[in-house]
Order: structure tokens, then C-alpha cells, then sequence
């Protein structure tokens, strides 16, 4: 009556997901929504890396499992010291640590060079 999906396509289906949070992960970065210095580029990626070593179990493949172990304890530690130096009070020079953008050049006054009857 109820199709229950198999164990194996619910871990491709984590599977899938984690690939899709790497491409919004990228997206995201490609169109400066964010920055690789925020906590969110590494979260989305540690959430990506779990998803996709999860989906492992069904089909083991080393070379994956390699990477994806690697990018979950880079990306697991660049969050913890992302988190970590937010809780940590900083210098204002480390936290104001933000270019300006330059401000557009105003442009001059025109001119009426037609001299009108004042009186």
C-alpha cells in the first residue's frame, strides 16, 4: 500500500543533498552573497562533507571518502575558530578589520553661464 523507500535512497538522498548544499555553498560565494571568512561558508560545508560521507554507507568509495573526511575537519575547525574569536574580545583595530568601499566622485556643479536680470 505505502511505498517505503529502502535505507540505500535515503542515503542517496543525503547524498544528494549534500551535493546540493556544496553547489549553494559555491553559488553563494561566487555571487558574494557571502565570503570564505564568514561561519556560514563552513557550516554549509561541513553540513555538505556529512551529507555526502553519510551517503557512503550504500556505496563505499574511497577516493570520496578521503575527501570528504578531509573537508569535514578543515571545515569543522575553521568554524570552531570562527566561533571561537567571536566570543573572545578583540582589539578594535582586529575588529574593524573591514575596507571601506570608496565613495563615488560627486560630480560638479553645472553651471548656467546664461546671466539672468537680477535686480
Amino acid at each position: 500500500m505505502f511505498d517505503i523507500p529502502f535505507p540505500t535512497d535515503v542515503l542517496a538522498g543525503i547524498g544528494v543533498l549534500g551535493a546540493c548544499a556544496y553547489i549553494t555553498n559555491y553559488t553563494m560565494l561566487a555571487l558574494q552573497i557571502h565570503t570564505s571568512e564568514t561561519a556560514r561558508f563552513y557550516a554549509l560545508n561541513t553540513l555538505a562533507a556529512a551529507c555526502v560521507l553519510t551517503s557512503l554507507a550504500a556505496q563505499f568509495n574511497l577516493a570520496t571518502a578521503v575527501l570528504q573526511t578531509f573537508y569535514l575537519s578543515i571545515s569543522g575547525a575553521a568554524l570552531a575558530l570562527r566561533m571561537h574569536s567571536r566570543r573572545r574580545p578583540r582589539h578594535k583595530a582586529h575588529r574593524d578589520n573591514i575596507i571601506p568601499l570608496p565613495r563615488p566622485r560627486s560630480r560638479p556643479e553645472r553651471r548656467s553661464y546664461v546671466r539672468r536680470n537680477v535686480r
